[in-house]
Order: structure tokens, then sequence, then C-alpha cells
């Protein structure tokens, strides 16, 4: 989110790494992706993909990946390498049996 408005530098690779974060992480079994969202902290440039003090813009995914079943897996269904022209990487996920 900080590469929207000049924060980050290397806004692109920062913003792709966090996004091939989050994609192996819905993508994986339950035990897996409970422990890779409650690290979502650590993850790579996840600060820096984000507003500061604004977790709550992962609320939705911390919501989908707890509800889902033991046995769905996530799938990115949309994705965008230079949203709204700032070369931030842009995903959206669903979950799926």
């Amino acid at each position: 989110m900080g590469g929207f408005f000049g924060r980050v530098r290397g806004v692109k690779e920062a913003s792709a790494a966090f996004d091939a974060y989050i994609t192996e992480t819905v993508a994986a079994g339950a035990p897996e992706r409970e422990a890779r969202v409650k690290a979502w902290a650590s993850a790579p440039h996840a600060r820096d993909c984000h507003p500061l003090r604004a977790e709550e813009h992962l609320a939705p995914l911390f919501v989908v990946a707890g509800a889902a079943y033991d046995e769905e897996r996530g799938a990115r269904i949309y994705n965008d390498s230079n949203a709204m022209g700032s070369g931030a990487t842009l995903s959206a996920w669903e979950f799926r049996s």
C-alpha cells in the first residue's frame, strides 16, 4: 500500500514478494494455512505493503481463511502487476474444494 504513495522503494518487487506469500498461504492445507496467516507480519515486505497500523486491510483474508473447510484450498482469481499504474501487485483469492 505504501507503494501507491511513493513510500516504498522497489514497490514492484516488494508487493510481488508479499503477493507470492499470500498466494502460497491460501493454497496450503489447513494447518499450514493457519500458521502462515497468523505469521503474516513476518512475510516478505508485509509492513511495506499495508498502511501503517492498518492490519484490518487483511481482515477479510483472516475471516475466509479461518472459515474455509480443511480440505478447501485458496486460489488466486485476479492479479494485476501494475495496480493503478503504481507498479504494485494486487490480487484476489477465493477458496474452493
